[in-house]
This record gives C-alpha cells, structure tokens and sequence, in this order.
C-alpha cells in the first residue's frame, strides 16, 4: 500500500477513535469541546447527520434521541440511511427531523445555498441545525473543496435561507490550525504502526494538543481575527428564501 492510501486508511481509522478522537489534534479538540456540549444540550427527536462521514458523534448522543440517521453522499459508516447528496436529499421527508448535524461538510459543498435549503425543508418547525465550518484550513479532499468562511457570510446565509441564528462560537486560532498540520504529519504516516503509533499518538497530546490549544485560551483574541472554524446554532424560523439561493 503506498504511502498516500496509507495516509487516508489511517485517517479513517483516527475518525473512529471515539472519545479518542479529539485528542488526534488541537483543531479536533477545539470542535469536540464546543460541538459536544451543543449536541447534549440541544439533540433531542430525530437527528440527521448530513454529510455524516464516519459518524464520530452518534455514541455521544444516541442514548438522548429517538433516531439517529446519517446521509452522505458517499458513505463510510454502515448505519448510512440516505446516500445522496447534501444538495438534493429528496428521499428525506420534509419537516421529519428536530435537529441536523452538519459538521466540516459545507465547504466541500459546490453549491452550499442548496444545501442550507434541503436542511431547512427537512427540519421541523422550530427545528434546530448545529453546524461547523472552517476558516482556516489547508486544501483537503481536493478536487471537492470550494469554500471557506466567515463570521458575516454564515449569518447572511443562514437569514437568506430562513434560519435564525442563535449562538455562533470560534472553535480556536491559528494555534490550533498550526498544530492540526503537525498532528497530520506525526500521526497519518504512523497510525497503523503497533508501539510506535500509540507512543506517537500520546506525544502528540502532550506536545501538540495541549500547547496549541494553550496559546488559544491565552491569545484569545487571536480567535476573533484568525478564527480556525465556528459551530453555530441555528433555527428554523421561516420558509427558505429559494429566490435568494445563488451562491
């Protein structure tokens, strides 16, 4: 196995950790302890995971939901109910879910007005949508990375498709994005090695992990500047405004 399919089995495999995984880098960190607490707060019902990947949240939450269902276009996980696009979940009966979960998916998304529509047509009335995005982020799952984004373009986006946002969160700085590259070079190439990859795995915590996420909490105002990502929460509030979907 060359070293690039290496790479993608291991990182796969890291996705899979569970309550390990947001130990793999201080990006994951920062998601996992603002993402988290959102989902135990608010995910109650029906949840959908669009765009789920291997669903690294359902064991989290799905003893405080009546279902947990992913959908992705291409899917890693064997409770996938819906393989279809994000854009077009036409298979997904409208107003069925009291919360989505679209978590990194919106920037490998072409046309991510489409998707905030689909999502708002198959929540329910008053329904929630937790959703994480990056800013500062290096190219990944090329060809299909198109977006990044700020602040003021999820607010805007949000209101055009008919959500109302409730909180908006920075899940860390350029600290944390710095030490995700340096997490993805000790730990992809060496995962699957026995000894080495475990004694790699607790290095990293302690001389990536922690320190990045470290400089974040006391250059906090690096966040407001340099964000690495948000998590918003948002709800459905309204019809979503098709007429005002181009992106």
């Amino acid at each position: 196995m060359n070293l690039q399919r290496r790479m993608l089995t291991n990182r796969q495999s890291l996705d899979e950790t569970g309550s390990l995984r947001r130990w793999t880098s201080p990006a994951l960190y920062g998601l996992h302890k603002v993402l988290v607490p959102l989902l135990r707060s608010h995910a109650h019902g029906r949840l959908l995971d669009v765009g789920c990947g291997s669903m690294p949240y359902q064991k989290l939450v799905i003893d405080q939901l009546t279902v947990y269902d992913g959908l992705d276009v291409d899917p890693r996980h064997a409770n996938v109910r819906y393989v279809r696009s994000i854009m077009q979940m036409d298979e997904v009966p409208t107003g069925y879910y009291d919360i989505a979960l679209c978590s990194e998916v919106l920037e490998h998304v072409d046309d991510p007005m489409a998707a905030l529509r689909e999502i708002h047509r198959v929540l329910s009335d008053g329904g929630t949508l937790l959703l994480s995005v990056p800013f500062l982020s290096r190219l990944h799952n090329e060809p299909d990375d198109y977006f990044r984004y700020t602040e003021y373009g999820l607010r805007h986006m949000l209101g055009v498709t008919g959500f109302a946002v409730r909180e908006i969160y920075v899940t860390g700085s350029v600290f944390s994005f710095l030490g995700h590259q340096l997490s993805s070079l000790l730990l992809l190439p060496t995962w699957h090695l026995p000894i080495l990859g475990q004694t790699i795995f607790a290095l990293n915590i302690v001389l990536v992990v922690i320190p990045a996420r470290l400089c974040d909490t006391i250059l906090g105002l690096l966040g407001d500047r340099l964000p690495l990502g948000y998590a918003v929460m948002a709800e459905k509030s309204g019809r979503s405004d098709n007429a005002g979907g181009d992106s």
